[in-house]
């Protein structure tokens, strides 16, 4: 989850760079986490439901350096 300051929104957008088009927003970056969270478990939940295969993320918390 990328989460970053728009001047022109006045509000915290939040993508994945891995999924395309699934974004939200918030007005503080506890809001835009919190909503970015639910949102990518409904578009988790939908795939699953829909019998699509969940991708491998490229980057995990395992792979990020200290």
């Amino acid at each position: 989850m990328t989460i970053a300051w728009s001047e022109d929104d006045n509000l915290y957008l939040v993508s994945f760079p891995e999924v395309p088009g699934i974004v939200t927003h918030g007005t503080t970056t506890e809001e835009a986490t919190r909503r970015g969270e639910e949102l990518i478990v409904i578009w988790l939940t939908s795939l699953l439901d829909a019998g699509g295969p969940v991708p491998e993320p490229s980057v995990t918390a395992r792979g990020v350096a200290d």
